[in-house]
Protein backbone atom coordinates (compact mmCIF):
# COMPACT_ATOMS: atom_id res chain seq x y z
CA UNK A 1 0.00 0.00 0.00
CA UNK A 2 2.57 2.10 0.78
CA UNK A 3 4.58 1.89 -2.61
CA UNK A 4 0.93 2.12 -4.49
CA UNK A 5 -0.18 5.98 -2.71
CA UNK A 6 3.61 7.34 -4.14
CA UNK A 7 2.97 5.83 -7.74
CA UNK A 8 -1.16 7.43 -7.73
CA UNK A 9 0.79 10.57 -6.27
CA UNK A 10 3.58 10.56 -8.97
CA UNK A 11 0.96 10.15 -11.76
CA UNK A 12 -1.25 12.67 -10.60
CA UNK A 13 1.79 15.33 -10.19
CA UNK A 14 2.30 14.31 -14.06
CA UNK A 15 -1.26 14.54 -14.77
CA UNK A 16 -1.40 18.01 -13.00
CA UNK A 17 1.95 19.41 -15.08
CA UNK A 18 0.84 18.22 -18.44
CA UNK A 19 -2.36 20.54 -17.90
CA UNK A 20 -0.45 23.18 -16.66
CA UNK A 21 1.56 23.22 -19.87
CA UNK A 22 -1.46 22.98 -22.04
CA UNK A 23 -2.96 26.10 -20.27
CA UNK A 24 0.39 27.87 -20.68
CA UNK A 25 0.34 29.00 -16.88
CA UNK A 26 -1.22 28.02 -13.39
CA UNK A 27 -2.71 31.48 -13.06
CA UNK A 28 -5.16 30.49 -16.67
CA UNK A 29 -8.00 30.54 -15.23
CA UNK A 30 -8.77 27.69 -17.88
CA UNK A 31 -7.26 25.56 -16.19
CA UNK A 32 -8.85 25.58 -12.88
CA UNK A 33 -11.26 23.52 -13.83
CA UNK A 34 -8.74 20.67 -14.73
CA UNK A 35 -7.14 20.40 -11.44
CA UNK A 36 -10.30 20.69 -8.87
CA UNK A 37 -11.56 17.46 -11.02
CA UNK A 38 -8.14 16.09 -11.01
CA UNK A 39 -7.64 16.54 -7.37
CA UNK A 40 -11.65 15.28 -6.76
CA UNK A 41 -10.69 12.15 -8.45
CA UNK A 42 -7.84 11.74 -6.20
CA UNK A 43 -9.57 12.15 -2.90
CA UNK A 44 -11.55 8.93 -3.89
CA UNK A 45 -8.12 6.96 -3.08
CA UNK A 46 -7.73 8.47 0.31
CA UNK A 47 -8.32 6.88 3.52
CA UNK A 48 -11.83 7.32 4.54
CA UNK A 49 -11.22 10.29 7.33
CA UNK A 50 -9.22 11.95 4.93
CA UNK A 51 -11.78 11.17 2.11
CA UNK A 52 -14.84 12.62 3.93
CA UNK A 53 -12.89 16.01 4.77
CA UNK A 54 -11.44 16.44 0.84
CA UNK A 55 -15.07 15.76 -0.05
CA UNK A 56 -15.47 18.93 1.74
CA UNK A 57 -12.93 20.56 0.13
CA UNK A 58 -14.10 19.41 -3.26
CA UNK A 59 -17.33 20.53 -3.11
CA UNK A 60 -16.35 24.14 -1.88
CA UNK A 61 -13.83 24.33 -4.87
CA UNK A 62 -16.43 23.58 -7.42
CA UNK A 63 -18.93 25.93 -6.01
CA UNK A 64 -16.35 28.23 -6.31
CA UNK A 65 -15.57 27.59 -9.70
CA UNK A 66 -19.05 27.55 -10.58
CA UNK A 67 -19.69 31.15 -9.09
CA UNK A 68 -16.67 32.68 -10.68
CA UNK A 69 -15.98 31.30 -13.83
CA UNK A 70 -19.57 29.52 -14.53
CA UNK A 71 -17.58 26.48 -15.62
CA UNK A 72 -19.27 22.98 -13.98
CA UNK A 73 -16.89 20.06 -14.72
CA UNK A 74 -17.58 17.31 -12.13
CA UNK A 75 -15.01 14.58 -11.03
CA UNK A 76 -17.26 11.87 -12.35
CA UNK A 77 -17.66 13.46 -15.60
CA UNK A 78 -15.07 10.30 -17.92
CA UNK A 79 -12.37 12.22 -19.48
CA UNK A 80 -9.89 11.19 -21.82
CA UNK A 81 -5.73 12.59 -21.75
CA UNK A 82 -4.91 16.55 -23.02
CA UNK A 83 -8.18 18.47 -22.77
CA UNK A 84 -8.43 21.63 -23.30
CA UNK A 85 -10.72 25.04 -21.97
CA UNK A 86 -10.09 28.04 -24.39
CA UNK A 87 -11.12 30.94 -22.25
CA UNK A 88 -12.88 28.79 -19.75
CA UNK A 89 -16.31 30.71 -18.78
CA UNK A 90 -19.64 29.26 -18.57
CA UNK A 91 -18.47 25.59 -20.00
CA UNK A 92 -21.17 23.07 -18.66
CA UNK A 93 -20.47 19.05 -18.80
CA UNK A 94 -23.00 16.84 -17.85
CA UNK A 95 -21.73 14.41 -15.25
CA UNK A 96 -22.98 11.31 -17.64
CA UNK A 97 -21.14 13.23 -20.76
CA UNK A 98 -17.58 11.16 -21.88
CA UNK A 99 -14.91 12.81 -24.09
CA UNK A 100 -12.16 11.15 -25.84
CA UNK A 101 -8.29 12.40 -25.87
CA UNK A 102 -6.99 15.93 -27.22
CA UNK A 103 -10.79 17.85 -26.94
CA UNK A 104 -11.10 21.34 -27.23
CA UNK A 105 -13.63 23.25 -25.59
CA UNK A 106 -14.41 27.00 -25.90
CA UNK A 107 -15.87 29.28 -23.48
CA UNK A 108 -19.99 28.79 -23.22
CA UNK A 109 -20.13 25.68 -24.96
CA UNK A 110 -22.37 23.00 -23.29
CA UNK A 111 -23.00 19.02 -22.63
CA UNK A 112 -26.03 18.57 -21.53
CA UNK A 113 -29.47 16.27 -21.67
CA UNK A 114 -32.08 16.74 -24.34
CA UNK A 115 -35.04 17.20 -21.71
CA UNK A 116 -36.62 15.50 -18.99
CA UNK A 117 -37.79 12.58 -21.53
CA UNK A 118 -34.61 11.42 -23.18
CA UNK A 119 -31.69 10.22 -21.24
CA UNK A 120 -28.17 10.23 -21.61
CA UNK A 121 -24.93 12.88 -22.29
CA UNK A 122 -23.51 13.47 -25.78
CA UNK A 123 -20.02 11.19 -26.58
CA UNK A 124 -17.22 13.09 -27.82
CA UNK A 125 -14.94 11.19 -29.98
CA UNK A 126 -10.69 12.19 -29.98
CA UNK A 127 -9.90 15.72 -31.45
CA UNK A 128 -12.87 17.44 -31.55
CA UNK A 129 -13.18 21.00 -31.86
CA UNK A 130 -16.40 22.39 -30.32
CA UNK A 131 -16.36 26.36 -31.07
CA UNK A 132 -17.45 29.10 -29.04
CA UNK A 133 -21.45 28.85 -27.45
CA UNK A 134 -21.70 25.61 -29.33
CA UNK A 135 -24.81 23.23 -27.49
CA UNK A 136 -24.39 19.45 -27.66
CA UNK A 137 -27.63 18.06 -26.22
CA UNK A 138 -28.67 14.61 -25.66
CA UNK A 139 -27.22 10.93 -26.08
CA UNK A 140 -25.52 12.15 -29.31
CA UNK A 141 -21.78 11.03 -30.71
CA UNK A 142 -19.42 13.18 -31.81
CA UNK A 143 -17.24 11.73 -34.46
CA UNK A 144 -13.59 11.59 -33.84
CA UNK A 145 -11.61 14.73 -35.63
CA UNK A 146 -15.15 16.75 -35.99
CA UNK A 147 -15.55 20.18 -35.67
CA UNK A 148 -18.21 21.88 -34.25
CA UNK A 149 -18.68 25.52 -34.82
CA UNK A 150 -19.68 28.13 -32.89
CA UNK A 151 -23.00 28.95 -31.71
CA UNK A 152 -24.36 25.36 -33.15
CA UNK A 153 -27.43 23.31 -31.77
CA UNK A 154 -26.12 19.76 -32.09
CA UNK A 155 -29.13 16.85 -31.29
CA UNK A 156 -28.02 14.57 -33.82
CA UNK A 157 -25.25 12.38 -34.42
CA UNK A 158 -22.08 13.80 -35.89
CA UNK A 159 -19.73 11.65 -38.33
CA UNK A 160 -16.02 11.74 -37.68
CA UNK A 161 -14.16 14.36 -39.60
CA UNK A 162 -16.88 16.42 -40.34
CA UNK A 163 -17.43 20.11 -39.67
CA UNK A 164 -20.87 20.80 -38.54
CA UNK A 165 -22.86 24.09 -37.99
CA UNK A 166 -26.28 25.87 -37.54
CA UNK A 167 -29.43 25.47 -35.81
CA UNK A 168 -29.85 22.79 -35.43
CA UNK A 169 -26.11 21.64 -36.93
CA UNK A 170 -25.57 20.40 -40.18
CA UNK A 171 -22.64 18.62 -41.85
CA UNK A 172 -20.92 21.43 -44.13
CA UNK A 173 -20.10 20.10 -47.63
CA UNK A 174 -16.30 19.49 -48.24
CA UNK A 175 -15.12 22.15 -51.13
CA UNK A 176 -14.02 19.72 -53.89
CA UNK A 177 -11.39 21.61 -56.03
CA UNK A 178 -11.75 20.77 -59.83
CA UNK A 179 -9.33 18.89 -61.50
CA UNK A 180 -6.58 20.74 -63.48
CA UNK A 181 -7.52 19.10 -66.90
CA UNK A 182 -10.92 20.16 -66.63
CA UNK A 183 -9.86 23.86 -66.53
CA UNK A 184 -10.17 25.98 -69.04
CA UNK A 185 -7.05 28.12 -70.04
CA UNK A 186 -6.60 31.46 -68.11
CA UNK A 187 -6.87 34.08 -71.20
CA UNK A 188 -4.64 37.05 -70.49
CA UNK A 189 -5.73 40.08 -71.22
CA UNK A 190 -2.34 41.45 -71.84
CA UNK A 191 -0.75 41.11 -75.29
CA UNK A 192 2.54 39.52 -75.09
CA UNK A 193 5.19 41.79 -75.88
CA UNK A 194 8.36 40.22 -77.74
CA UNK A 195 12.05 40.31 -75.85
CA UNK A 196 13.87 43.10 -76.37
CA UNK A 197 10.91 45.81 -77.56
CA UNK A 198 9.84 47.76 -75.31
CA UNK A 199 5.76 48.07 -75.08
CA UNK A 200 4.39 51.25 -77.14
CA UNK A 201 3.06 54.09 -74.30
CA UNK A 202 -0.06 55.71 -75.45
Amino acid sequence: MSRVIPTKARELLRELRGDVARHRKLTNPAVWPLIVRRLGRANEQLPAPARAIGRRLYSLAAFGLDMTLGTVLHRETEIGDDLVLIHAGSIKIHTESVLGDRVVLNHEVTLGSHHHQVTGAPRIGNDVFIGAGAKILGPVTIGDGAVIAANSLVVTDIPPGVTAMGVPARAVPKQTREPAANKAPAVSHLRAVPAGRPGRRR
